[in-house]
């Protein structure tokens, strides 16, 4: 379940992906620097959601996903302007040894995220992902065997994304500050974090425009792009799982055109780019969308211009909640963190305990 784009660097580390950018571009078009802010080139590898305003509920449609594997990937902590580094998810988990939790061996951890130490966005879920299956009946011995506690008391549950991967969130957001520590049964194994400033994300495909939200107060409003019919973003609340800032989109990772010069061929290079799903999607830089504020045609990307995308960059940390409304293709809870697309009902149907209570 973790962040299939993390881990394997490039000469440059450079990303290159998907291609969520427009159509409209030249076959021939070369993209500028960055004016808006200097980007580092990143040295090292990285990885680290209700109510904002009300995300879409629509079901999915048969539209493609957002974007095909990548070939390589990389990432790093947010650009020189900013003052400190991002939290990530592990990119190489290791396993531990099955402990007994006194009436289950609790199995052995592949990995846990957020990173331990970290401080993270008001949206971001305990993710812990066991190397082997998990039945049913020991699911409940599992999760009381993980104690979570916070300073100060926020009550969560555990919910099983699958028979591998349970994750735990409050029933709304953390409250910005709060203090979050995980005890693994009888183990030395513990996870400590910090949720960071309360920014709020919500991004409206119908109008086009992209509102970011402090504290609940309302700080910018930016013109933006989602994606054009058939290749449509998908709506709900997703965690910002990584930051990139330099991504190479073509439009042969996604199954377009591979041939130089044919028909829909682009290779771009973007910037400042937030990822949100596993799947592929991004917000970022797009110099040369001419429809910001106007329309949708990217191929299921969010764009931004090069400033107001540097400006956003500046804002948001790991596990910032952006909601997408006014498409008709749902996010699934399992594509990156998207914890937060489902109902608090939905999210105790899918726990072995309920309520945690310590």
């Amino acid at each position: 379940m973790g962040n299939k784009f993390a881990g394997a660097a490039v000469a440059g580390s450079l990303l290159l992906l998907t291609g969520c950018a427009s159509t409209a571009v030249s076959s021939e078009a070369a993209a500028p620097s960055p004016t808006s802010s200097a980007v580092e080139t990143p040295t090292a590898v990285s990885s680290a959601a209700t109510t904002t305003p009300s995300a879409a509920t629509t079901t999915p449609s048969a539209a493609p996903t957002t974007a095909s594997s990548p070939t390589t990937a990389s990432s790093t902590a947010r650009g020189p302007s900013t003052a400190a580094a991002k939290p990530s998810t592990p990119a190489a988990p290791t396993t531990s040894p099955s402990q007994s939790t006194g009436t289950v061996t609790l199995p052995s951890i592949s990995s846990v995220s957020p990173k331990d130490g970290s401080k993270v966005g008001v949206a971001m879920p305990v993710r812990v992902d066991f190397a082997s299956t998990v039945p049913s009946t020991n699911r409940a011995a599992i999760e009381k065997s993980m104690k979570v506690t916070t300073t100060p008391h926020v009550d969560g549950a555990w919910s099983w994304l699958d028979s591998n991967t349970v994750d735990f969130r409050p029933q709304g957001f953390w409250p910005a500050g709060t203090k979050v520590s995980v005890q693994f049964g009888s183990t030395d194994r513990k996870l400590d974090f910090t949720i960071g400033a309360d920014h709020e994300i919500v991004v409206n495909a119908a109008t086009h425009k992209m509102n970011v939200y402090e504290n609940g107060a309302l700080v910018k409003t930016l013109a933006s792009g989602t994606g054009k019919t058939g290749w449509e973003t998908y709506s709900g609340t997703m965690a910002v799982e990584d930051m990139v800032p330099h991504i190479e989109m073509t439009s042969c990772a996604i199954g377009i055109q591979c041939t130089k010069g044919g028909p829909g061929w682009y290779d771009l290079q973007t910037y400042h780019d937030l990822q949100l799903t596993d799947s592929g999607t991004f917000i970022h830089s797009a110099w040369w969308d001419d429809s910001l504020g106007k329309a949708n045609v990217s191929h299921g990307c969010i764009h931004l211009s090069e400033a107001d995308a540097a400006v956003l960059w500046n804002i948001v940390q790991v596990g910032d909640p952006v909601t997408v409304k006014g498409t008709s293709k749902k996010v699934s809870q399992s594509n990156g963190y998207a914890d937060y697309t489902l109902s608090w009902s939905q999210w105790l149907s899918n726990s072995a305990t309920g309520i945690q209570v310590f």
